[in-house]
C-alpha cells in the first residue's frame, strides 16, 4: 500500500467509529491499530481523505501484518465452550468414539474485538480480530470492515 492516514485513538469506541466510517464508505481500506494509533491504508491517496486526516506516504518496511476476522466457532465464551463440550462428549459416547479433550478444548485465539452494528440488518455483533505479523508482503483484497480476505497484508511499522 502506497499511502496511509493515522488517527490517534484513546478508546475502543473511537476505533469502532472509524471502522464503521470505512465500512460505510465502501472503499474496503485495510487497517490496524498500534500504540494508540489507528492506521488506514490505500494505494490511492484520495480514498483516505474520508478520515479528514493527513495522508502520508507509507515507509519501506520488512514486516507486514495480516488482520483477519475470527469466526464464531473460534471465539466461544468459556460457558459456551463448556456447554458445547458436554454435548460433544455425550454425542461421541453414543456413537462409540473416545473423547480427546486436548484436541477439543482450545482457547479462542483473537487479539481484540469491536462492537459493530450491521448496516444491512441493524443488529449489533462483535467483530473478533486476530493480527499476525509476516515477513512477506501479500497483495489482495480487504473486507468492507478493513480486514484481510485472502491473506493480504499491510506494511507494519511503529
Amino acid at each position: 500500500m502506497k499511502y496511509y492516514t493515522e488517527i490517534k485513538t484513546d478508546s475502543i469506541e473511537t476505533i469502532q467509529e472509524y471502522v464503521v466510517k470505512n465500512h460505510i464508505s465502501g472503499k474496503c481500506l485495510g487497517f490496524y491499530s498500534v500504540n494508540g494509533k489507528l492506521r488506514f491504508f490505500s494505494n490511492n491517496d484520495e480514498d483516505l481523505k474520508i478520515f479528514e486526516s493527513d495522508v502520508i506516504k507509507t515507509p519501506e518496511t520488512k514486516i507486514n501484518i495480516c488482520c483477519t476476522r475470527v469466526r464464531a466457532m473460534e471465539r466461544q465464551t468459556p460457558n459456551q465452550r463448556k456447554k458445547r463440550m458436554g454435548k460433544l462428549k455425550k454425542h461421541l459416547a453414543e456413537i462409540g468414539i473416545e473423547f480427546k479433550p486436548d484436541r477439543q478444548e482450545q482457547l479462542p485465539d483473537f487479539d481484540y474485538f469491536l462492537n459493530i452494528k450491521s448496516l444491512s440488518n441493524k443488529k449489533s455483533f462483535r467483530l473478533y480480530i486476530k493480527n499476525t505479523l509476516k515477513t512477506e508482503e501479500t497483495k489482495g483484497r480487504f473486507s468492507s470492515y478493513g480486514l484481510s480476505l485472502n491473506g493480504s497484508t499491510l506494511p507494519y511499522f511503529l
